[in-house]
């Protein structure tokens, strides 16, 4: 995860001429919240007239270095990938492509300059032509995350690298690694001593630091220092061998005159004592420098003993490095002018089915009238070719400072494509200068990067044959297609073999079929089109057979507080409307429903919209997806997710296998009934453990932990509390058969929130609590009974909703669900019930033995293996695809629609077929 913030930059105080520079990379976190204006953040220099931001408003650079034989050329470790500027940091090439992504460090071979070492959360990656192509190089290393990496200077080849398990040793520049510390910990920094080559340290998070006196071939614990606090980074002082520093979450800065032998704290003046960064200024004796977090650069020139603010406010940096100064100053590049194209793409495709069309006017329609307007206005206006003069004064406005990443490029791209010879030049001049002066993060998550690269393909398609100084990548139009394209198809290689990453998400839904629709719209190539058509049919069917009267009903890797309450309020509502006419739209209507609509407006074939709204017999149906990626703590880097459905008359029943599948927002498992008008309207019963822990967000994010919860709580408010309602669990395990659920919960003793509880909505027609220990409840025309494994009391929620909480540790449930059409009464169902044979045990495991309204006899244990060797990617009476056949079989009435994505070809058979 990034800390994108607001730079303010202090009054600071002047330095004299000195061969070496100070730059910090990083930026400002203090009050930032994701989603906000990014602030000034990146590359920062000091000199005399204070600090200088270098090159691009970059969110996430976390490491630099330089070629010692022209310390103009710096390579950075950024979230894009690794960056090379030639001219000092004022303009940059992304050196990478679409395969590294989020590098922690990087490390140049001083013998051999040419060689540079990339740390990753996935590995370690190599280049040996000055980042011109790249390998990967980590074979021997078990977990590959790799936090930090530094050359041995005295031999080309010899590498060592700080790992989730620790410390690992190559001696063949890569090929080969062996692990070289007994402590697998997480290791943060290796750092070699300037004077005796021999000598190396390393500091950890939580596990102490550690020194090696043989070249790092054997290491041992540094006496003095504490191993429960996250120490960040070790710094050596290269005008005396005794003094080392080491600066820390909790003990701030350490400092030993000794050579590492004793330590003391040097702390006073600082505000706190959670310190980022340490470093000595090589051209100073005694001068060092700190990182305060959020606060100040700091600066000492007595060796730490005071200290006095030195600019930078509110800053977190993530690496001080001082660069020799160059034998030759840099020169910022002049920009060269970017020849004007014509923009005259083909115009948006004909709307296909009346009341499909319809549809996609009024979503059209409603955003071109939006006040004051903004890029959604825009596009909305340019395509139905109105007030062409006002869209390029207020495109021109929007342009003076682009911020918003992925999510200003999909806006952009759009009005690019729909401009069609309407904006002035001055606008459609701005809007083409701005892919090269503003350089978009791709994201750390898969739908970021599906726009991303979306958007990144169209607009090199758009102005093809120009130069790389000409766009933010510093790549030619032909490279950013080829890597775009490669990165389109990988993605849909991979969701074809293993499921979708950000499955089912009820807001997300939106970015996954808004990217489609622009390639199936807007791609010059036929095969890219037709892929992309396919693809939104791939998501369409997907979202059709779990659709119930326009709600998507489920387990879902990601969905917001609000909706997991109120399963409406989202944009897959929004889209059930559109493709399927069901249920009712967002008020205004989502922009991803607007661009999907200006785009391809691709109509669902009539099988799929029959899929969604003509099913007459109940039924179950079961997907293979997987999690996102998981950087930490874990073997393999996609883990599979086995998602069950049934859908019943007027209800549903969802969940997945349980624990965490995806960080945050992850929704586990729920029964949705149906509502008349679910506008306002709770319709959900499901119980969780509201678990939170820098585990989660360490196994999914690129963060230290100190910093990680709160980072997130900013943005996701609930996160961290014991009342919240949304997230997965590690000590949760679901079971479903049919509509029948046993969630069984296992919390170890220490456990933050140590509790379970269940969501009983204000909507519930019925209540009642039994003394058989089963609780009963009527949601619409579905009965549920709820059967908890352990003692509970009611908290009343504010909205006049109920809170079952259950302080146990051993836990579980067992939920039933009907319709209310199975049974004469309220009093009948209670009755069947009551007559099932049921038996629980919360010692020494949770389990349950339960026989269902289905006949079927149930047993279920905590940490039994459920086997699902074959489960296929989509199995149900609508949608099959099994596994390795990437061949999705639609059935509906007797007719059936193939896609076959091994050829790209569809094919109808049956009555409405060819």
């Amino acid at each position: 995860m990034r800390f994108e913030c607001l730079l303010l930059l202090a009054a600071s105080i002047p330095l004299p001429a000195a061969p070496h520079r100070l730059h910090v990379c990083g930026g400002n976190s203090k009050d930032y919240v994701v989603g906000a204006k990014l602030p000034s953040s990146g590359l920062f220099r000091r000199d005399a007239a204070g600090w200088t931001q270098l090159g691009f408003n970059h969110p996430q650079i976390t490491a630099l270095a330089w070629d010692p034989r022209n310390s103009n050329i710096l390579y950075a470790a950024a979230g894009n990938g690794c960056l090379r500027s030639a001219d000092g940091g004022h303009s940059w090439r992304i050196t990478t492509g679409w395969d590294v992504t989020e590098p922690r460090d990087i490390s140049l071979d001083p013998n051999r300059p040419g060689v540079i070492y990339l740390a990753l959360p996935d590995g370690i990656a190599v280049s040996r032509n000055e980042g011109r192509s790249w390998s990967r190089a980590d074979t021997g290393i078990r977990r590959k995350y790799t936090e930090t990496i530094e050359v041995d200077r005295t031999r080309s080849g010899r590498v060592l690298a700080g790992t989730e398990l620790g410390i690992y040793l190559t001696e063949d520049g890569g090929a080969s690694w062996r692990a070289v510390s007994d402590r697998a910990a997480m290791t943060l920094d290796i750092e070699q001593s300037p004077h005796d080559p021999k000598l190396w340290m390393a500091t950890t998070q939580r596990a102490g630091a550690w020194v090696s006196r043989d070249g790092g071939e054997s290491w041992t614990r540094l006496e003095g220092i504490g191993a429960s606090q996250t120490l960040q980074n070790v710094a050596f002082d290269a005008s005396d061998a005794h003094n080392v520093a080491i600066g820390g979450w909790g003990p701030g800065v350490l400092l030993s005159i000794d050579g590492g032998r004793t330590w003391l704290p040097r702390n006073a003046g600082l505000p706190t004592t959670r310190v980022w960064r340490v470093a000595f200024d090589p051209d100073h004796a005694g001068r060092l420098y700190a990182v305060v977090h959020e606060d100040h650069i700091y600066r000492s020139d007595d060796s730490g003993r005071t200290w006095a603010a030195d600019g930078l406010e509110g800053f977190i940096a993530t690496d001080l490095e001082f660069v020799p100064e160059p034998a030759s100053p840099a020169v910022a590049p002049k920009l060269a002018a970017i020849p004007a194209v014509p923009i005259v793409p083909r115009d948006p495709g004909a709307l296909q089915g009346r009341a499909f069309g319809d549809r996609v006017r009024r979503v059209i329609t409603a955003h071109s009238i939006l006040q004051p307007g903004g890029f959604t206005t825009i596009a909305a206006r340019l395509w139905r070719r109105r007030d062409a003069a006002w869209c390029s004064q207020t495109l021109l406005r929007l342009l003076e400072d682009p911020s918003g990443d992925m999510f200003w490029m999909f806006p952009a791209t759009a009005v690019a494509y729909l401009d069609r010879g309407q904006l002035s030049q001055e606008a459609r001049t701005a809007l083409r200068r701005a892919w090269r002066t503003y350089m978009p993060y791709r994201g750390d998550t898969e739908n970021h990067w599906l726009l991303y690269y979306s958007c990144l393909y169209l607009m090199s398609q758009l102005y093809p044959n120009q130069p790389g100084e000409t766009w933010y990548t510093g790549k030619s139009s032909e490279e950013n297609l080829r890597e775009a394209r490669d990165y389109l198809y990988h993605w849909m290689d991979l969701t074809l073999d293993k499921g979708q990453g950000e499955y089912d998400c009820t807001h997300y839904i939106g970015v996954y079929f808004l990217p489609l629709s622009y390639l199936a719209a807007w791609s010059n190539d036929a095969v890219m089109r037709e892929k992309a058509r396919m693809m939104i049919e791939f998501i369409m069917a997907d979202f059709a057979a779990e659709s119930l009267n326009g709600i998507y009903v489920g387990a879902h890797a990601r969905t917001d507080d609000k909706q997991v309450l109120e399963k409406w309020n989202g944009v897959s509502s929004d889209f059930a409307w559109l493709l399927f006419g069901q249920g009712r739209p967002l008020p205004g209507f989502a922009s991803y429903t607007l661009y999907y609509s200006i785009a391809a407006a691709y109509e669902p074939p009539a099988i799929i919209q029959r899929i969604a709204t003509g099913r007459a017999a109940n039924y179950t149906h079961r997907e293979k997806k997987r999690t996102r990626h998981r950087w930490r703590f874990f073997d393999e880097r996609n883990g599979p997710v086995y998602k069950t459905t049934y859908m019943g008359q007027g209800y549903a029943v969802s969940s997945d296998q349980g624990g965490i599948l995806q960080p945050i927002q992850q929704h586990s498992w729920d029964v949705t009934w149906a509502a008349p008008d679910p506008r306002g309207v709770e319709n959900t019963l499901f119980a969780t453990h509201p678990y939170s822990s820098t585990f989660e967000l360490q196994t999914y994010f690129n963060a230290q932990v100190d910093f990680i919860t709160e980072a997130v709580v900013r943005s996701k408010k609930t996160y961290d509390s014991p009342d919240k309602f949304l997230g997965g669990s590690p000590y949760e395990q679901i079971f479903q058969d049919e509509d029948t659920i046993v969630a069984l919960y296992d919390i170890p003793p220490g456990t933050r929130f140590p509790h379970i509880h269940a969501f009983f909505s204000k909507d519930l027609s019925r209540l009642e609590e039994d003394a058989s220990g089963w609780i009963f409840a009527q949601g619409g025309e579905a009965f549920l009974a709820y059967y908890p494994l352990a003692r509970y009391e009611w908290h009343k929620m504010a909205d006049g909703s109920r809170e079952l909480f259950s302080p146990h540790l051993k836990n579980g449930c067992i939920v039933q669900a009907a319709s209310a059409k199975e049974f004469e009464s309220f009093d009948a169902f209670k009755k069947a019930i009551l007559a099932l044979r049921l038996s629980t045990t919360v010692d020494p495991v949770p389990a349950a033995q339960f026989r269902s309204l289905r006949r079927h006899e149930i047993k279920f244990t905590y940490g039994q293996a459920v086997p699902r060797d074959d489960w296929e990617m989509f199995a149900g009476p609508y949608v099959n695809m099994a596994r390795g056949s990437r061949v999705m079989k639609l059935t509906h009435g007797g007719e059936t629609r193939t896609l076959d994505f091994q050829s790209w070809r569809i094919e109808d058979s049956g009555p409405g077929g060819r």
